[in-house]
């Protein structure tokens, strides 16, 4: 499925929803740590890697910002690394030795499993169109609640039930330049298909709003937003931790998250609801 979804990036909905989400997480400031979870080929962290000169606020030399992409597939993280790696050629960034203002690692990780991260670890989470595939989703996110630092913000998208993606489709069809393209959209269609049979058979689950909304209150979330997007073919939910008072707490340690060696690859927009 990801190897077919490479061609994604030709589609448009698709890229205003990754605009969507990354726009819902807010500024990113120096010396933030952001977890891409369940990063796929590398989308989201390409996303970041154009798109942090437009932040109000990069890193710097002395306090980057810290991206940590995790995945359970091989192959996508080896993607991902190779896409990351190309786009910092291309843009004159990661591949200069001498940028240090933003630091990447990939990792492979199972979110069927406790993350191996302490809590409050990260201060910007995003999880784009992966919870649904998880079978035990709600325990999955508040494991990443857990990892999220207090102040933080996490950002997550999961399809609707019963989605429609004809529309995805001819409008990725529209835009293909040859004919490679119209058959990439093609397998992707296919894709998608054999991702809502597996919805029937109950190994998959997308849940409705009422069911995100019931998800989020059992978290103590009853002021997390939940938009529509994807062309109303998914939700946006945007949750954020409360801060602690630092009066009376340690201040949290700012080091970059220790992703473990023997995994390691390599050390707004408003959504209309």
């Amino acid at each position: 499925y990801l190897q077919n979804f490479q061609s994604v990036g030709n589609c448009v909905d698709y890229l205003n929803l990754i605009d969507h989400l990354f726009r819902a997480l807010g500024s990113i400031l120096p010396g933030q740590r952001i977890l891409d979870a369940g990063c796929g080929n590398g989308t989201g962290g390409q996303y970041l890697l154009h798109h942090l000169a437009e932040l109000s606020h990069p890193g710097t030399d002395m306090n980057p910002v810290h991206y940590v992409g995790i995945d359970i597939v091989p192959d996508a993280l080896v993607r991902a690394k190779h896409q990351l790696d190309l786009s910092g050629k291309d843009a004159h960034e990661v591949s200069d030795p001498s940028r240090k203002d933003l630091q990447l690692s990939w990792a492979r990780m199972d979110l069927h499993k406790r993350l191996p991260f302490a809590d409050d670890s990260f201060d910007r989470i995003l999880s784009n169109l992966v919870l649904g595939y998880v079978k035990t989703p709600t325990a999955a996110l508040k494991d990443l609640y857990r990892v999220l630092a207090p102040g933080g913000r996490m950002v997550i998208s999961n399809l609707i039930p019963d989605g429609d993606f004809s529309g995805i489709y001819q409008r990725l069809v529209m835009h293909a330049q040859n004919l490679q393209e119209r058959e990439q959209a093609r397998d992707l269609l296919n894709n998608y298909g054999k991702i809502r049979q597996a919805e029937k058979e109950g190994r998959f689950c997308f849940h409705s709003r009422e069911q995100w909304q019931k998800i989020l209150k059992n978290l103590g979330q009853q002021e997390a937003k939940i938009y529509s997007t994807f062309s109303n073919q998914a939700f946006l939910i945007v949750i954020e931790k409360p801060p602690v008072m630092t009066q009376s707490l340690p201040v949290l340690d700012r080091k970059s998250p220790q992703v473990p060696a023997h995994e390691d690859f390599a050390p707004l927009l408003r959504c209309a609801a």
